[in-house]
């Protein structure tokens, strides 16, 4: 999901010159090592529900309601935990939304939603499904957004202990001059922040690793994970939307004149290939259900 404004289409127009024109492969900047075949011992992974958004408005992103075989978005909100510390990746949409009636609660809180919106339904919240695991956000070493949008950062406000690793389009997409910064994630302005280019190996042996796709946001990141029992994974943030993308290669109408996004679908298409990964799309609300969620994990 996102809110579409000038800013962000200008953030995003900045990164065409550092995608077009350079192999899909991964020519970008990054400080990937050589070997991305090494998977840590005592590697988990943790899916936890960070809320549903209830929509029926598909062609939001270049698909009909015929051509989707179910509109709702999941939320997925993932722990890593390594033996070198523990990633957060993505925060859902907001604890405060729980309890509430999803009728009550459109995406973004809008006052007046039009026909087209998205509403908000939060059944558990995140704080209450990491503290049954042992991961309260006082245990959380470092924070990642797939990228900034509503549906990603509602519980951001709780991890301001964590070290924000983020690509400076999203920063300023963020916190940048003339942003009217999002109160949900207000707090993290005075969190230790680390700017990022390119690929990033987040514990610096390859098991783990922040993948650049912009498109979507100017700094859009996915995330690797190579899990010794489970196989490697790699979670796509909002390259993808729905699962249907995959077939159709459709996405929203204003991603589609840059050629950014296409880019970076091809360079994680190819990396996913390379790495014999499995591609997860964190808002396929039907995988979604038949994941192991926290406390079970995958290793």
């Amino acid at each position: 999901m996102h809110r579409t404004d000038r800013f962000a289409v200008k953030q995003i127009s900045r990164t065409i010159g550092l995608l077009l024109g350079l192999s899909v492969i991964g020519l970008v900047p990054t400080s990937r090592p050589q070997a991305l075949q090494s998977a840590a011992q005592g590697l988990r992974l943790y899916v936890l529900d960070g809320g549903t958004i209830i929509t029926n408005h598909p062609e939001g992103f270049g698909l009909t309601r015929e051509q989707v075989k179910n509109t709702n978005f999941s939320c997925a909100v993932y722990l890593i935990v390594h033996p070198r510390g523990t990633l957060l990746f993505d925060t859902g949409l907001g604890d405060r939304y729980f309890g509430r009636p999803f009728n009550e609660s459109p995406l973004a809180d809008r006052p007046d939603p039009p026909s087209t919106a998205g509403f908000i339904l939060v059944t558990k919240t995140l704080k209450s499904q990491l503290d049954e695991i042992g991961y309260p956000p006082s245990k959380i070493n470092y924070l990642a957004f797939s990228h900034p949008h509503d549906d990603h950062i509602g519980n951001a406000n709780d991890f301001v202990g964590a070290t924000l690793l983020v690509h400076r389009g999203d920063y300023e997409l963020m916190f940048g001059p003339n942003v009217q910064i999002n109160p949900a994630y207000a707090a993290l302005k005075n969190s230790k922040t680390k700017m990022i280019e390119g690929d990033y190996d987040v514990f610096g042996d390859g098991s783990v690793m922040l993948l650049f796709t912009p498109g979507h946001t100017p700094g859009h990141q996915s995330l690797y994970i190579n899990l010794p029992k489970t196989r490697p994974v790699v979670l796509s943030g909002d390259l993808y939307h729905y699962p249907e993308d995959l077939k159709l290669d459709s996405m929203p109408d204003r991603e589609k004149a840059p050629g950014v996004t296409e880019a970076s679908r091809k360079k994680l298409q190819a990396f996913v290939a390379k790495n014999g990964a499995q591609l997860w799309i964190g808002h396929d609300i039907n995988f979604f259900s038949r994941q192991k969620h926290a406390p079970q994990y995958y290793e």
